[in-house]
């Protein structure tokens, strides 16, 4: 996939993405407006002046790379060519891609990357550490609902065939030198890593920019976004969580984010309106549908973008109550080391409809 070449010295100060304004106070976007106004836009990246930032079109969504300090042009151009490489790794509907050749395999067995691989076993381990509500074997209930393209709602015999074709225990990941392979006896499983794939590559191009010296940045894929470090000054991100309700580009809330991570699942980008109802892309494993309660957004912060995708999923599957509580019981576990793969502390912000914020965790 070909990356744009649109280039801006400058960070955006003020981003509006999925469900997080990313912003800084009013004297440095101030600031920031009247150098790009004296003429920093016609500076070439290869410059080397900072904040520097790429964008391109990635993951079905807007991607932006931006380096505050440290790695330079050259680490926001490897950065890129490996976001690339992972959308033609994960994309299911990419001919060629190792999602769309297990969702398209003739055999038990696929050949697919040890990246691959490692997505797809996080995604088994952290859908038992939710009970079943985060799942990636829901290909084929997502694939049913279609929400960029659907006007109404499915027929309810068709919703309940996709659901039954759900199986988080169907298939394994075994590894085969640099490889891995995926098994299922299932010929009817259907693999959709969308709720995880986008905090795995963030963490993935964490680690990539750090081994090239940027030590100050912000990976944002599309709402996902990943802070690494601190600003250059030493203040923390400021990264705001946005008001869901229509027409509104307000702040309910500034977080103050340093080496950590800020996802936010919401209903309010991807969505049909039929008969009265929103359905949006957040499905339930209890009847096939959209699920319906009284939040509009999640937000989770913590150290691990992969696993701040998956419980922002996961939370809002289980509400505000029930998730509040749950998270509470996972940050304990972890503390103690009784979850594998999983480390530090996470924070959640259930945004109801009316526009409320309730806080959990850490």
């Amino acid at each position: 996939m070909e990356i744009l070449k649109r280039i801006w010295p400058v960070a955006a100060l003020f981003l509006i993405i999925t469900g997080i304004i990313l912003t800084d106070s009013p004297e440095k976007r101030a600031a920031s407006d009247r150098k790009a106004a004296s003429g920093a836009a016609s500076e070439a990246l290869s410059e080397e002046r900072y904040p520097m930032t790429v964008s391109f079109f990635s993951l079905d969504t807007v991607c932006t790379l931006t380096a505050y300090e440290g790695g330079g042009r050259e680490a926001l151009e490897e950065a890129g060519r490996e976001l690339e490489r992972y959308d033609r790794l994960f994309d299911p509907y990419e001919e060629g891609s190792d999602i769309y050749r297990i969702n398209h395999r003739e055999e038990e067995s696929v050949r697919i990357s040890r990246e691959t691989g490692d997505l797809l076993q996080f995604g088994r381990d952290l859908g038992e550490l939710s009970g079943g509500d985060l799942d990636i074997t829901v290909g084929n209930l997502t694939a049913l609902w279609d929400i960029r393209h659907r006007t109404e709602a499915p027929e309810p015999e068709a919703v309940a065939e996709a659901l039954a074709l759900c199986d988080p225990d169907g298939y394994e990941i075994l590894e085969e030198g640099e490889e891995a392979v995926f098994r299922t006896e299932d010929p009817e499983l259907q693999i959709d890593p969308g709720a995880i794939a986008k905090g795995y590559v963030a963490d993935r191009l964490k680690e990539l920019l750090l081994s090239h010296g940027v030590s100050s940045g912000i990976i944002n894929l599309g709402g996902n976004v990943l802070c690494i470090g601190s600003l250059p000054d030493g203040e923390a991100f400021r990264i705001g969580l946005r008001d869901p309700r229509e027409g509104s580009e307000e702040e309910l809330e500034v977080l103050q984010v340093r080496d950590s991570s800020v996802v936010t699942a919401g209903i309010y980008e991807r969505y049909f309106e039929a008969d009265g109802i929103h359905y949006h892309h957040i499905l339930s494993k209890t009847d096939g549908y959209p699920v319906q309660n009284d939040l509009a957004a999640v937000s989770v912060v913590g150290p691990d973008s992969a696993v701040c995708d998956a419980l922002a999923t996961t939370l809002f599957i289980k509400g505000a109550e029930e998730g509040s509580t749950w998270l509470s019981d996972l940050n304990e576990a972890v503390g103690a080391g009784a979850v594998a793969g999983v480390s530090g502390s996470y924070e959640a912000y259930f945004i109801g409809k009316d526009g409320k914020i309730k806080e959990a965790g850490r």
